[in-house]
């Protein structure tokens, strides 16, 4: 299966696109992951992307992934739900 991820310079050649609008639009922060969660994240979305996406690097302890297509966001969301605790921390 090829993968829908774009690399860095990928990404930076969609500046003034209407997907990179839609890519920002989709962003989703994603804070407190740990590096086995985030290995288990990119393994889930290089199955399970419908649509383009970019994963900023790691820094600080957060993440920025950025969706072509809302459904990509979403199903991502749903992915982490099982992670997270009842303060909204991420736990794994």
């Amino acid at each position: 299966m090829d993968s829908r991820q774009l690399d860095e310079v990928e990404f930076e050649l969609l500046k003034g696109t209407q997907t990179m609008v839609d890519m920002i639009k989709n962003r989703r922060k994603v804070v407190g992951i740990s590096d086995d969660l985030f290995d288990d994240l990119l393994d889930y979305l290089d199955t399970h992307a419908q649509s383009l996406y970019y994963v900023r690097a790691k820094e600080h302890n957060y993440i920025s992934i950025y969706f072509e297509h809302p459904v990509d966001r979403e199903n991502v969301d749903q992915m982490l739900r099982q992670y997270i605790d009842d303060d909204g921390i991420i736990v794994g």
